[in-house]
């Protein structure tokens, strides 16, 4: 579907490309391929690059390995709302089971690992009232490094943080 016989340069029902892009356009498109949030922003980014140097929907659909009225589609919202018909909508569902700030705290740990990991996680365990990590110093060990079962320390099931507004729900 068209949005209008002006929004396209070439449409003659098997082949449209997208208008010239301006040099802003063209780096957010960049911007968006390159690190978009998720796979198919990055996706729809890449099919509007390629369509402003010509490539035709069948080509952009075998490169980008969807269906030719998909690329159409994405083009048509390109061309309709801009940088903005890329992005994913809010989705509807169920919420997250994780808090944000500890998501990015997590994230951060991953990434920039501490030497003194183990310590930090159960300094972290303690504050929020779990059982420490670890084997007594006094257990016996069946095979070098590896406790037997009946002295393994198993932590309390994590808790799931629940939005305010949904205290009784699970």
């Amino acid at each position: 579907m068209l949005a209008s016989a002006s929004a396209f340069a070439k449409y003659n029902g098997s082949m449209k490309f997208v208008l010239p892009l301006t040099d802003v356009n063209k780096e957010a498109l960049m911007a968006l391929h390159r690190s978009g949030a998720t796979h198919r922003q990055r996706q729809r980014a890449q099919a509007v690059l390629l369509s402003a140097k010509n490539y035709s929907l069948d080509q952009i659909a075998d490169v980008i390995e969807v269906d030719r009225e998909t690329i159409s589609r994405w083009l048509d919202l390109w061309q309709d709302r801009g940088l903005t018909g890329l992005i994913d909508a809010p989705k509807s569902g169920r919420p997250r089971k994780i808090d944000p700030v500890l998501e990015l705290h997590l994230r951060d740990l991953i990434q920039n690992p501490s030497p003194d990991l183990k310590a930090l996680v159960q300094a972290d365990l303690q504050k929020r009232g779990s059982v420490s990590v670890g084997i007594p110093s006094d257990a016996p060990f069946d095979n070098g490094d590896i406790p037997s079962e009946e002295h393994a320390v198993f932590l309390p099931k994590p808790q799931i943080l629940l939005p305010k507004s949904e205290p009784d729900a699970l």
